[in-house]
């Protein structure tokens, strides 16, 4: 019994990391949650955009939607991306 709630605990703690998705550098992500916290949203709804992105995206990728994002290039897919996140 103790045996299967071990390997239980390391399946959840594996799953719960997974969801945050693909790894990005903390200046990518301190980036993300500034830029989302100037815009007016809330902690809870950055971090739930950045895991959101980050499940889609990888660091490579983002910072290339980044890069439009900031020519005024807003991408409809990242908008959809996020909307469940919005307060």
């Amino acid at each position: 019994m103790v045996r299967r709630v071990g390997v239980l605990a390391v399946v959840l703690v594996a799953v719960a990391c997974r969801d945050r998705g693909h790894p990005y550098p903390p200046d990518v992500v301190d980036n993300f949650l500034h830029a989302c916290a100037a815009s007016g949203a809330p902690p809870p709804a950055c971090r739930c955009s950045l895991d959101a992105v980050r499940r889609r995206y990888t660091a490579d990728e983002y910072r290339a939607l980044e890069a439009r994002v900031a020519r005024g290039d807003v991408s409809r897919e990242l908008v959809e991306l996020t909307a469940d996140c919005r307060p």
